[in-house]
């Protein structure tokens, strides 16, 4: 078994790539705390400032571009967008 460990990177230093797996990896883990994943927790979970929701909605539409994640309801608006894994459904 070969175990590799990176240490903490900005997310200014994630590459496209990086960032869809972490969003994606996120929703599972807010998914199994039987919450989901929003503009917001995302923000959170890469320490952005407020300002800069426009970064995280760009990841999490290329996630869902990826279909790694999927609208926890599909009649809600992009305001309070909630998100959940892709196997969810």
């Amino acid at each position: 078994m070969r175990v590799i460990i990176f240490g903490p990177k900005q997310f200014s230093e994630l590459s496209k790539a990086d960032r869809v797996w972490s969003c994606f990896c996120h929703c599972v883990v807010r998914w199994i705390r039987h919450d989901y994943m929003s503009n917001t927790s995302l923000r959170q979970r890469f320490l952005l400032e407020d300002e800069q929701y426009q970064a995280v909605s760009s990841v999490i539409s290329d996630a869902r571009k990826a279909k790694r994640i999927i609208p926890a309801d599909n009649d809600q608006g992009k305001r309070n967008a909630r998100y959940v894994p892709y196997w969810v459904r």
